[in-house]
């Protein structure tokens, strides 16, 4: 990856410098991906676009690889640099500097990466909680749903027997309205037929009248007869 070492300390001092330049921009990138990963792992954390979505898993599984590739880089570097200062062109307390920026760096990386696997087992633990919470909501709806079609079913048959009592009293209000209208109508006919037999006695009792004179006529009339064939 870098140059091999000479013996030349001019060669050294260049190579110094090319090698703590090449740190530099390896850092300044590492501070940008860390900062976009830890944004990337909070979003994820609050349920965003970050890891609830299979885009989102793969944008943080390719930032994290993309970090990890750089902090690999850095190191490389580091142990450039401290072939540099053995051979007496570097500085050791520069050396010392970007090893602690390095430790940093892995430091805030396998943080990061904690708290991006913490809010992703939050959230398929929110997840599964979420669904138990629906599955509950929808089992607790249809039994609602069950109980509300068993009161109606209810309701439906209570009606039934209602509507079958009404129509029993309702056949036995038309029969006794038939008899009622039998009874009536005897009445009807009775009060019809008392003038006619009103009159049939009435002419009956007339002939018996009429009979009784003519039979008393006769009588009389056999007496006169017999009177004057007695004293004839």
């Amino acid at each position: 990856m870098f140059m091999e070492a000479t013996s030349g300390p001019a060669q050294q001092a260049r190579r110094w410098e090319e090698v703590r330049r090449r740190a530099r921009q390896l850092e300044n990138s590492l501070d940008q991906k860390l900062v976009s990963l830890s944004k990337l792992g909070a979003s994820s954390g609050r349920g965003g676009g970050g890891g609830g979505s299979e885009t989102g898993g793969h944008m943080l599984a390719s930032m994290s690889a993309e970090v990890e590739r750089l902090l690999s880089e850095l190191s490389s570097c580091h142990s450039a640099m401290t072939e540099c200062v053995e051979s007496g062109a570097g500085s050791l307390h520069t050396l010392q500097r970007h090893r602690d920026i390095l430790t940093d760096y892995q430091k805030e990386f396998q943080r990061t990466r904690h708290n991006i696997e913490a809010a992703r087992e939050r959230e398929e633990l929110l997840g599964s909680v979420r669904t138990d919470i629906n599955a509950f909501r929808a089992q607790g709806r249809t039994g609602l749903i069950l109980s509300e079609n068993e009161s109606l079913k209810s309701s439906e048959r209570l009606a039934d027997q209602q509507i079958d009592l009404a129509m029993s009293v309702k056949e036995n209000l038309l029969g006794q309205n038939r008899v009622v209208r039998g009874v009536q109508n005897r009445l009807n006919a009775v009060a019809t037929r008392f003038p006619t037999m009103n009159n049939l006695i009435h002419k009956i009792n007339l002939r018996k009248r009429r009979d009784a004179i003519v039979v008393a006529g006769v009588t009389a009339l056999c007496l006169v007869l017999l009177i004057v064939y007695v004293f004839r």
